[in-house]
């Protein structure tokens, strides 16, 4: 989640990911990586109840350049794919997040091969 600062919005965000490493910090062949927006909903069901009606996460909009109504924050979900054969192991890469026209937020990403 990207949260900005009170009294402060973004309208768009770009992504960028790093080539997945191991230990040694060899590039791992085949390993792959995808970053979605997601996009909140509101639903007529607590309204039918008498009930605050609520924003639920529910919306994955794939991409590495987004746009959107203003927000004081934004959510991201990555998904980062390893290869059949990977062998068991520590990787890592760096997702870059540069919201508007902000500074880069860099964000370290660690995923475990099982054995």
């Amino acid at each position: 989640m990207i949260q900005m600062p009170a009294e402060q919005t973004i309208t768009s965000l770009k992504t960028n990911f790093s080539p997945i490493l191991n230990a040694q910090g060899k590039q791992l062949a085949g390993a792959k990586t995808a970053v979605y927006h997601e996009e909140m909903i509101r639903t007529a069901w607590q309204l039918e109840r008498g009930q605050t009606q609520m924003e639920f996460a529910d919306v994955l909009r794939p991409g590495d350049d987004f746009t959107f109504a203003p927000a004081s924050m934004a959510m991201l979900w990555i998904d980062v794919y390893l290869p059949p054969q990977t062998p068991a192991g520590e990787f890592n890469c760096v997702l870059t997040v540069t919201p508007g026209n902000l500074p880069p937020l860099t964000v370290p990403v660690t995923v475990q091969a099982p054995v």
